[in-house]
Formats: C-alpha cells, sequence, structure tokens
C-alpha cells in the first residue's frame, strides 16, 4: 500500500450533476439554472464556514431551492423539492471516474472520499454511481461539525485516518475545496470539469489535469 492517502471530494469531482438538469427543466423551463442553484449551495457554504453556523449540506440544497423557486416565481411544493434532492442521490460517475479508480486501485494506492454531504446520503451516491468499492472509507463533514473548505474538516480526517496530513492529497475540481485543503497542510490535485476554473489568486497546484484520467497518471508518478 501507498504512503499517500487520496482523498476525492464527491460532487462534480466524481459524480456528474448534469443528471439533475431534467428536474431543473421540467420546474423552472431552464436546466442552466442547476449552475445558479449549485453555486448559491456553495456560498452558503462557504458563509456557514465563516460564522461558524452548523448546518447539512442538503438543508442549504432544499432552502437554495426553495429561495430559486421564490426568485424565479415557481413556488415548488415540498415534495418537488424532495424529488430534485433525491436525485443527487442517483448521479453518474464522469466518463474517466472507473478507470481512474481503477488504475489508482491497481497501483496499491488507498483511497478515500471526503463529502459535505451527510454520510447516509454520501454513502447511497457512491454506491448507486457504482463505485463506493473503490474506497476504503467515506468520510462526511457532519463528523466534524463543519463544511469543506473549513481547515476543521481536513484535520478531521487526518485523525481519522490515523494519518499525518502531509500523507494525505485531496482530489476535486473545486478551487475552494483544495485550497482549503492545502492550507491545512494537504497535498492537492485538480482536475478541470467544465463550468470549474482555477482560482487565479492562489498558486496552480503541482498536479493540474483536464481529466481523472491524466490525473491519476500524474499520481502514481509523485506519489509512488
Amino acid at each position: 500500500m501507498k504512503n499517500t492517502i487520496l482523498t476525492f471530494d464527491v460532487n462534480e469531482t466524481l459524480l456528474n450533476l448534469d443528471g439533475l438538469k431534467i428536474k431543473f427543466k421540467k420546474y423552472f423551463n431552464d436546466e442552466n439554472l442547476l449552475s445558479e442553484w449549485f453555486g448559491s449551495v456553495i456560498n452558503s457554504a462557504f458563509l456557514c464556514t465563516i460564522v461558524n453556523e452548523q448546518i447539512d449540506f442538503s438543508e442549504v440544497g432544499k432552502k437554495m431551492l426553495i429561495s430559486m423557486s421564490e426568485k424565479y416565481k415557481q413556488n415548488l411544493k415540498n415534495d418537488e423539492v424532495i424529488e430534485i434532492i433525491t436525485t443527487m442521490r442517483n448521479l453518474d460517475p464522469h466518463n474517466d471516474v472507473v478507470e481512474s479508480l481503477d488504475l489508482l486501485k491497481k497501483n496499491k494506492f488507498k483511497m478515500i472520499a471526503l463529502t459535505n454531504s451527510n454520510i447516509e446520503s454520501a454513502k447511497q451516491q457512491l454506491t448507486n454511481s457504482k463505485i463506493i468499492d473503490y474506497f476504503d472509507q467515506v468520510i462526511s463533514v457532519e463528523e466534524f461539525n463543519a463544511l469543506k473548505p473549513s481547515s476543521k474538516v481536513y484535520l478531521g480526517a487526518s485523525n481519522r485516518m490515523k494519518c499525518s496530513i502531509s500523507s494525505m492529497r485531496m482530489i476535486a475540481c473545486h478551487a475552494w475545496d483544495l485550497i482549503g485543503a492545502s492550507k491545512s497542510g494537504m497535498k492537492v490535485a485538480y482536475v478541470q470539469r467544465t463550468g470549474q476554473y482555477w482560482n487565479p489568486i492562489f498558486s496552480k497546484p503541482e498536479i493540474f489535469e483536464n481529466n481523472l484520467i491524466d490525473l491519476a497518471k500524474k499520481i502514481i508518478e509523485r506519489d509512488s
């Protein structure tokens, strides 16, 4: 087993949010509003982190959906909000995910998932997408009463894995996640996903790729 523990973000990094577009088309008549909604969820998570407000990530998603429905005068019913949120549990992996995870597993890397979702949702997501068996552990931020990118999450994950934080590498398509991980002492690796861009205020990570397969190969070179 390799010394580096590979730590994966889940939503957008591994799982493709495009599966939600049909719901936004159905209820908002505009699939492109998916990006606005998820962006508002992330921004709200940032705010909760800054002011130390403890809230379940799925509750953030629900509240922002209700806010959007009011903004666009759609007046979603509670069961419709739940229908959209439930779809998050049935997302497909990106096309490069299985091959890259398989490659890393064959090269004896220990892999964990670290997500803002609660543990029940996270395990269901990974099970339904048929990739849960690649992971040695699935860790939710709810264990640490914080949301990424709080340092409490990354330090908590290293304590949970009984390893030094410098022996972990966070893999994500979100700059904010990797910046939080890096500032906490983790190594990081960035995969470019559609609609996601690196924050130019911060230096790019040493591993920066357009797909997970090339990223996996680079990790094998660096961390073997």
